[in-house]
């Protein structure tokens, strides 16, 4: 069995593309579901962040299994082939595992070493699990993943720190507000990523926090903790006017704040430009808000300036990060594919085996009034003789060299038309012969 990972993230698109793709959590049955319409699909799961869309598959036939994936990404987010090819990238087999085993250790996010991403591959795997769209080959490779990424945390230290898009965010407002002393903050979202940016600003000592979101309790659970003022979102346009950083973590449909909005908010301030961070995704603030005088936006992909010198401080830890991650992925499709190798011999042999049982028994039915001995050695020479026949292909197969196997499998597959058992119950599923090797984006 092959793996395909077919994605787009931080680094292939922009933040406009990636929110054409964004799959929100109430449609995710319906896209696996989709996937696995494909019969070149045998396994599947997706993985839709603020940072990135990728489809994990495993499949007998790697090149039509991206085709199928391509296909739906192209049309979920109504897009041609053509611009699909421009920002999309694919992986297989160890690069695919070594892919997902970064993006779970946090080496493949936008700010390097960030812990929040371990937690959403986790919960893909939970929704492909329970959507019953991943099978053995996909199992054994999330498991791998997170202990690959605990394994790159543990012994590289990449999490040390303040390292998440939270942190960044307020990192960058502490660089334009030189004093933050008298800055009064309004956080939209008090989820997991508003949480921290809460915490965060209070650390730095701001005035006043407010803290603005859809459901009031936990708006004012973080408020009674932090020190600060809880709104509901209708509440928002009421105490803009006091802010002078407005930091939004939320996913909304739609704009909550629109362009309009600050325009009439900017002839009511008396405090100086106005900074808004927008790290939710989909964005919640209308990107022409930038055009506006006065007014400072920030989206994910602005952060790029305070995200390089994060990089550049944990650059020697990163690289440790990805020789783990080099070697683990080496180690797992070994694994993987002499499973393969011992399932394809297992088949040849009940094939063969049947077979000879067939022509024993036609034998005997003809050979009226042999004794019980004669009868042995006729079954004594058909075991040897099939276990001679084995013989060359088994030991090419164990000893072939990793390059070759595909080409071996599919040579013996065709040579003892063992595709025609497929359908038989046989256990081996062999995929087709990889395509050219991949690099690592």
């Amino acid at each position: 069995m092959g793996i395909v990972l077919v994605g787009a993230n931080h680094q292939s698109a922009s933040v406009e593309v990636r929110e054409r793709f964004s799959v929100p959590p109430e449609r995710t049955k319906e896209a696996l579901d989709a996937l696995q319409r494909s019969p070149h699909i045998r396994e599947c799961a997706l993985l839709s962040t603020c940072n990135r869309i990728e489809v994990i598959a495993a499949s007998r036939a790697v090149c039509r299994a991206k085709e199928a994936i391509e296909g739906w990404l192209a049309e979920y987010g109504s897009v041609g082939p053509k611009d699909l090819e421009a920002y999309a990238y694919t992986f297989y087999d160890e690069e695919a595992a070594a892919h997902l085993f970064a993006v779970a250790s946090g080496l493949d996010s936008l700010v390097v070493g960030e812990p929040q991403i371990f937690g959403q591959v986790k919960e893909a795997y939970k929704q492909a699990s329970m959507f019953g769209s991943v099978g053995p080959t996909l199992h054994s490779l999330f498991h791998k993943a997170f202990h690959v990424a605990k394994r790159v945390r543990s012994e590289t230290g990449i999490g040390e720190g303040n390292v998440s898009v939270s942190s960044v965010a307020v990192e960058l407002a502490g660089q334009i507000f030189s004093r933050m002393a008298d800055r009064n903050v309004l956080i939209i979202g008090a989820g997991e990523m508003g949480q921290a940016a809460a915490r965060h600003f209070k650390a730095r000592g701001i005035g006043t926090l407010y803290i603005a979101n859809r459901t009031y309790s936990s708006a004012r659970a973080l408020a009674e903790e932090l020190g600060g003022v809880p709104l509901t979102l209708p509440e928002i346009p009421d105490v803009l006017p006091e802010a002078d950083v407005v930091l939004s973590a939320v996913s909304v449909d739609g704009y909550l704040i629109k362009t309009p909005d600050v325009v009439g908010l900017l002839k009511q301030r008396t405090r100086g430009p106005l900074l808004i961070l927008d790290i939710g995704f989909p964005r919640a603030i209308d990107p022409e808000v930038q055009s506006l005088p006065r007014a400072y936006l920030y989206a994910i992909d602005d952060l790029k300036r305070v995200v390089d010198d994060n990089l550049k401080a944990r650059e020697h830890k990163a690289k440790e990060g990805m020789r783990l991650i080099v070697e683990e992925a080496r180690a797992f499709v070994r694994v993987l594919e002499h499973s393969d190798v011992d399932a394809l011999i297992a088949t040849l042999r009940t094939n063969l085996e049947d077979l000879r049982q067939r022509e024993l028994q036609r034998t005997l039915s003809r050979l009226k009034g042999l004794s019980e001995k004669d009868r042995q050695a006729l079954e004594t020479l058909t075991v040897s003789l099939m276990d001679k026949f084995l013989y060359g292909p088994v030991m090419a197969l164990k000893n072939g060299a990793r390059e070759s196997l595909p080409f071996l499998c599919e040579s013996i597959v065709r040579l003892f038309q063992l595709e025609r058992s497929q359908n038989q119950g046989q256990t081996w599923n062999g995929s087709e012969s990889q395509p050219e090797k991949a690099s690592l984006l």
